[in-house]
């Protein structure tokens, strides 16, 4: 059957999606909405899209009363309606226009349905390895190195039952050995123990250098994971936060990863072990068993009574920590703007202020858990003490050695540290969920869609169909209602005061943000289906400011392609008219750039940034205010190979400066968002409007 009512299609999908918690791209999908399928394979791909699963089924009447999720049904009159649950009888029917809903007979609903049905589940990302970020996160990696934590376990293992030896062995020497004045036995026993010794150290030190091996394999792979993450999520995340608090979440994975594949599994492996160790105690005396066990439901209350407060203290150092990070970033890398301003004793009293607020914190929270740590060990001294006198009036009354005392008095200090060093842990389990929550606001943020079609050419014609775009739903569009044409092959000027929404043209056509309402045509495709990634690498960008990475110039021009001949370098760069200053260069395209490009002047780095947009040889290339920073003489050069740069490619100029944008084919004029002027140099000036008064503006100016 062809679709035919899509108002009620998408509607229907949009019910599905909230019904079900299904997380998708809003903006996606209200782009997506502006497409009319024709039948199952076509929607099916448009979901594939969208990293949403549309998938179509053939449903048997009696399969209608035990629906485990809602799904769309399509009518025999090409209408759309919501099915929900239902039983042998009925079932919950909803208009996805309307909204009207209500239980209806199986007996009158089935003659008007086709028997096909639309599912709607979970998007392509949301994998197995990308489900909701937590502990349960890591668990995959640890999983990966098993046999290097059974050996791990089995060190641990050895090292316990050796704790068991050095007790006894003692009970024999003191009770039996000296009592009966064996040398011959002393000797034995003393050299079994320097034995047991230097195998606890060897075994420790084995046990801790497999710790570091899972800890060290662990990072590769979960730092890996993290970036690769990072990297893929969509612009806007990064807008919205501060370098260094971003810096601060990503450094939370060392304490997680710590915690996990550190002294946390040998603690617990301890504590269990602990259980052996109270049963051997107690066959040497209940009582005392009792009494050195009386601490862990006092380490346990003392951990639950000053959690609350412990974590809210942990939080607030972790707050301090990231304020102090990004106002150190953002210090650092504005040092020039700060020296121009004569401003370092503000920013070092701003600076001073956040440190003492960090360390006050980080103090306030050492304090608790030195309490806690003070508290628990307080009690470990006390039992020991408790155990002692007990003991010694046992001793008196017969019923045990002396021997047997100290044997006992050394297991249940063996079987009761690994409790204390459990309920240190449950400190560290406190930070580590905080770091897990932090890191949380990276590993659970959606990642941008990026898969779609990849088609064989591009050659670069726009066109923009009714779009509008806000960047916060709370406030004005950026773009409102913007319709043009871009012929392929055109130079497009894009003018406006600032903040008329240049710039964001451009991005909605790099994709790099998706349209609330209306459309963006690619060489006649709707650009929510293209592959994003192959939209990108067809795409050069040049902006006011560019950043160069440390490295050389070739590196820097062949970003984009790293396995770039010498030769397609050169040719970029000579397009660029960046050629001749390189070769003049010490060591030409092996100069390093330094960091941001410290080593070349503004110009330069320009040059380099166009060149570095051309290797790829794109159909269309954006420059965005490209020429606005530069001296007349250097863009005199840029502006006379800008024929070379936009031959066989769509162009797209935004400039404060009209001049750049004279012999233009067509110049777009942008005022608080909208398009209100479109043609050539000439038509605009004959019109007077925006265009002829900015125009004249510049001439008098």
């Amino acid at each position: 059957m062809v679709f035919e009512k899509y108002d009620e299609l998408w509607q229907g999908i949009f019910c599905l999606i909230q019904l079900q918690g299904i997380q998708a791209e809003r903006d996606r999908l209200l782009a997506a909405s502006m497409e009319k399928p024709k039948d199952w394979k076509e929607l099916a791909k448009i979901g594939k899209g969208l990293g949403l699963r549309f998938k179509k089924r053939d449903y048997d009447p009696e399969e209608l009363s035990s629906l485990e999720d809602p799904v769309l049904a399509l009518m025999k009159d090409g209408s759309w309606r919501v099915l929900g649950k239902g039983n042998a009888q009925r079932i919950m029917v909803m208009n996805p226009l309307s909204g009207e809903a209500g239980a209806v007979t199986l007996d009158k609903f089935i003659p008007q349905w086709s028997g096909e049905c639309l599912r709607v589940s979970e998007p392509f990302s949301l994998s197995k390895g990308q489900r909701r970020f937590g502990l349960s996160w890591f668990l995959p990696v640890l999983l990966k190195y098993k046999s290097y934590l059974f050996e791990v376990i089995l060190a641990s293992f050895c090292l316990q039952l050796l704790g068991i030896v050095t007790p006894i062995f003692t009970q024999v020497i003191i009770d039996k050995v000296i009592a009966q004045q064996g040398i011959a036995t002393l000797t034995v026993l003393g050299i079994s123990l320097i034995f047991s010794a230097i195998f606890v150290c060897a075994m420790s030190i084995a046990r801790k250098l497999l710790e570091t091996s899972v800890t060290s394999k662990a990072d590769i792979i979960l730092g890996s994971q993290l970036v690769h993450h990072l990297l893929r999520l969509p612009l806007r995340y990064f807008e919205v936060r501060r370098v260094g608090d971003t810096l601060t979440r990503v450094s939370a994975l060392s304490s997680i990863r710590e915690f996990l594949t550190g002294s946390s599994i040998t603690a617990v492996l301890d504590g269990i072990f602990s259980f052996v160790f109270f049963a051997i105690m107690a066959y040497y005396s209940w009582s005392l068993t009792i009494i050195a066990l009386l601490p862990a439901p006092l380490y346990l209350l003392i951990n639950i009574l000053v959690t609350p407060v412990y974590k809210k203290r942990i939080s607030e150092y972790w707050q301090t920590g990231a304020l102090n990070n990004a106002f150190l970033v953002e210090t650092v890398t504005g040092a020039q703007t700060v020296k121009a301003l004569a401003i370092e004793p503000q920013f070092i009293k701003r600076w001073e202020r956040l440190l003492a607020e960090n360390i006050s914190s980080g103090f306030n929270s050492f304090k608790l858990g030195l309490l806690i740590n003070t508290s628990t060990s307080g009690v470990q001294n006390f039992s020991t003490l408790i155990i002692l006198l007990a003991g010694g009036h046992q001793v008196m009354d017969g019923t045990l050695t002396i021997g047997q005392l100290i044997a006992f008095q050394m297991l249940a200090r063996q079987g009761s540290e690994p409790l204390f060093r459990l309920s240190a842990l449950w400190q560290k389990a406190q930070q580590t969920m905080l770091s897990v929550r932090r890191l949380g606001d990276i590993m659970n943020s959606r990642p941008e869609l990026l898969q779609g079609e990849c088609p064989k050419t591009m050659s670069g014609a726009l066109e923009f169909q009714s779009v509008s775009f806000s960047y916060d739903v709370e406030k004005e569009p950026a773009v409102k209602d913007v319709s043009f044409q871009v012929m392929a092959g055109q130079r497009i000027g894009i003018v406006g005061p600032s903040g008329s929404g240049k710039s964001t043209v451009t991005k909605l056509v790099e994709q790099l943000y998706l349209p609330g309402e209306g459309q963006i045509l690619i060489d006649g495709q709707p650009g929510q289906r293209i592959d994003r990634r192959w939209l990108r690498s067809n795409i050069g960008v040049v902006q006011q400011e560019n950043i160069l990475f440390k490295g050389s110039i070739r590196e820097n021009i062949s970003f984009s392609r790293p396995g770039a001949s010498i030769d397609d370098v050169i040719r970029a760069a000579t397009v660029a008219g960046a050629h001749d200053f390189i070769v003049e260069l010490p060591n030409g395209y092996d100069t390093q750039v330094g960091e941001q490009g410290a080593n070349l002047s503004g110009g330069q780095k320009q040059r380099i940034a166009i060149a570095r947009a051309l290797l790829n040889n794109p159909k269309i290339i954006i420059f965005d205010e490209a020429t606005s920073a530069l001296d007349y003489k250097t863009e005199r050069i840029v502006m006379n190979n800008l024929d070379s740069i936009a031959k066989g490619r769509t162009m797209l100029i935004i400039a404060h400066r009209l001049s750049t944008v004279v012999k233009c084919d067509k110049i777009l004029v942008m005022e608080r968002g909208r398009l209100v002027e479109e043609g050539s140099h000439q038509q605009l000036m004959e019109k007077k409007g925006l265009y002829y008064s900015l125009y004249r503006q510049q001439e008098v100016g």
